[in-house]
């Protein structure tokens, strides 16, 4: 007689198994690394956890990829870091996948490969193993990446001879950029990585109605690559990115190197850069000099620390364009958003604070943030509380302070230098430098949590070594916490699951 054996299986046990089913890897094998190859592979995902395999080879590509997907997925070519640094980042790549920029026309906009991100906030695309060249000047990116929403790694690739602009990645979508290297030419002044938000209407004003972020998954990150050369990035329209634990070198004397950003006033309606940390970097290696700072910061706020600097003048420049006309022109409202302060135009423009003839606080400033919501293009951008005014109104952005820590800085200049006509960028106010010893009155200072001082003025800040966390003293004598760096790895990189992103909440300390 036949038995049956009866087998009692756990719910949690059933639900596991249907999940591994359901998310079982699949590779896709493109048949060359030619253009029409590669992307008759990408058209046969149909499931999450596929990886379309691109074979090693040299191909130019004549015209781009333009794909969008709601799957998860990896594009994954052949190429390899043949060597590391003392960082554990790349130094010199094996380029066994190749592809050469070979689109005609110079000032285009059209990336080697653009990817957008349709799925949920789960979906999580990767691009790995590329080496990248350059040809025409491309201003989107020869990769390009984002999305309403979802998740994003590009990691272990090699961009050779770049052209003006080497990643883009726009947010909503959050994501890393690591281990990858980035070759400029001597000399030029071409990014690495291109920043910014398309949430909303597109030039970026949701990010500036909103907290920072800093300490959360809410940014771009980049760490562990290589920059040799050139800009690292730029950060643009209400962009947010965390530059940490990455390699900076100048190959040659006298070349542009550093972390940058653009500002509000720097296009006709786009604003500026909304928030960034910078810290743990070695930039300055290789035998050449920098030309003026590492830093290049216009808009918004964050924290730079830990970073050691060498072969340079400056160690950060924070700049108003908008004081006067030697970066941008600026039109009157209701065309533009007009100068800050009366020096240059003689009048004052009603998109700033105004508190005195210098205009200040300067729309979206460096130490600005959180404000009203504003939408809309020239001549009819207003303020959401002002229905119908379109010459303009303070959005009463709140203060948010720029804090500098535990910079192992040896350039001939200073640690911070201002670039503003009218004086609206000061220390003590508008950011915070580092001072030792520090007595809570003045600046940034760090140390165990034992030494915090027990008094402090409004505004300074404290580091403490053995939290790993920053303190700002948020009204007489009163210390509350105020920012943690996100997971390093980043979540991404040990294939582990991003948190969502959350504001930090502060414990308040009286002492």
């Amino acid at each position: 007689m036949l038995k049956c054996l009866y087998v009692k299986i756990s719910p949690l046990v059933f639900l596991l198994a249907v999940f591994s089913a359901a998310e079982a890897q699949t590779t896709i094998n493109a048949a060359s690394c030619n253009v029409s190859d590669v992307q008759a592979a990408l058209n046969k995902i149909t499931a999450n956890g596929t990886t379309v395999a691109v074979p090693a080879g040299s191909c130019t590509w004549t015209s781009g990829i333009a794909f969008s997907s709601a799957y998860t997925f990896t594009l994954q070519g052949q190429s390899v870091a043949a060597t590391t640094n003392a960082q554990g980042n790349p130094g010199t790549f094996a380029d066994s996948t190749l592809i050469i920029d070979g689109q005609s026309g110079g000032g285009g906009n059209n990336p080697v490969i653009g990817i957008t991100l349709t799925g949920s906030s789960s979906q999580v695309v990767r691009v790995t193993g590329l080496s990248f060249k350059g040809g025409n000047v491309v201003y989107n990116g020869e990769l390009a990446v984002g999305g309403a929403t979802g998740q994003a790694r590009v990691d272990h690739n090699h961009f050779i001879n770049i052209n003006d602009l080497a990643i883009s990645m726009y947010e909503p979508m959050t994501g890393v950029a690591d281990h990858n290297i980035f070759d400029v030419p001597n000399g030029d002044v071409f990014n690495g990585i291109r920043v910014y938000n398309t949430a909303g209407d597109g030039f970026g004003d949701a990010p500036w109605t909103m907290p920072p972020g800093l300490g959360t998954g809410s940014f771009i990150f980049f760490e562990n690559n290589t920059f040799n050369n050139g800009f690292m990035n730029d950060c643009e329209v209400g962009g947010a990115f965390v530059a940490r634990y990455n390699t900076f070198n100048a190959l040659a004397p006298d070349q542009n190197l550093g972390i940058q950003s653009h500002a509000t006033g720097s296009q006709p309606r786009g604003r500026g850069c909304r928030a960034w940390e910078v810290y743990e970097n070695t930039v300055g290696g290789g035998g050449g000099s920098i030309i003026s700072s590492v830093g290049f910061q216009t808009a918004g706020t964050g924290v730079w620390w830990g970073n050691t600097i060498t072969n340079t003048k400056n160690d950060i420049v924070f700049d108003e364009d908008r004081d006067n006309s030697n970066t941008y022109q600026q039109s009157s409202p209701p065309n533009g958003w007009g100068y800050c302060g009366s020096a240059q135009s003689g009048t004052l423009s009603s998109w700033d604070g105004n508190t005195s003839s210098t205009g200040y606080p300067c729309l979206d400033q460096i130490g600005r943030g959180q404000g009203d919501s504003l939408s809309g293009m020239w001549p009819q951008v207003l303020d959401a509380l002002h229905v119908g005014l379109f010459t303009g109104v303070w959005p009463n952005e709140v203060l948010q302070p720029v804090y500098i820590w535990m910079e192992n800085f040896s350039g001939t200049g200073s640690i911070v230098s201002v670039s503003s006509g009218e004086n609206n960028i000061q220390a003590n106010r508008d950011y915070y430098v580092p001072v030792s010893p520090f007595t809570g009155a003045t600046g940034t200072g760090y140390g165990t949590y034992a030494s915090i001082p027990t008094t402090c003025t409004t505004g300074v800040a404290y580091w403490a070594t053995d939290q790993n966390k920053l303190y700002t003293c948020t009204a007489t004598n009163t210390w509350t916490a105020y920012y943690t760096p996100y997971t390093y790895p980043h979540p991404l990189v040990t294939g582990t699951s991003p948190a969502p992103p959350i504001s930090l909440s502060g414990t308040i300390l009286n002492n």
